[in-house]
């Protein structure tokens, strides 16, 4: 059985056009997303390089906002990942969301690497020798030996 709805309540057709100016609009939105996020990256970054690679007084406080900002900003690359995987769904051109999804991608991954470097557990970082992360672990169980002498 087929309903007809009142004139009052038919929905409105919009013009061929609007729903790509929608995501038009949205495409370019997202692209100053992106520019303003890797802005925003390249500002944590001179922190970083003042405050923890070259701070010769590094402490516990300068590690631990390191890590909260690293955990901010990799928060807000994957929120503007995920509001790039709709677009690219949803567009005319999913090449130039995919582009501007590599590129966030791209220091996403860079910025994780960074984390894991500065906050992983010893035990797994592969840069740091296996004798060291052996002497770490006699030396929190108490295995150690007094050298004065």
């Amino acid at each position: 059985m087929k309903t007809t709805l009142p004139q009052n309540l038919v929905r409105e057709v919009a013009p061929s056009g609007h729903w790509k100016q929608e995501n038009e609009d949205e495409k370019q939105s997202l692209e100053v997303s992106v520019q303003e996020w890797l802005e925003d990256v390249a500002g944590h970054e001179r922190l970083f390089q003042i405050h923890v690679y070259d701070n010769p007084d590094l402490g516990d406080l300068d590690l631990r906002q390191h890590r909260s900002r690293l955990h901010g900003i990799l928060a807000d690359a994957e929120l503007l990942a995920m509001k790039l995987i709709e677009l690219r769904a949803k567009t005319s051109t999913p090449r130039e969301a995919q582009a501007l999804l590599d590129k966030v991608e791209e220091k996403r991954k860079a910025l994780f690497g960074v984390l894991f470097d500065w906050h992983a557990p010893l035990e797994s970082q592969a840069d740091v020798p296996a004798s060291f992360k052996e002497a770490a672990r006699e030396a929190a169980s108490g295995r150690v030996v007094n050298l004065d002498i």
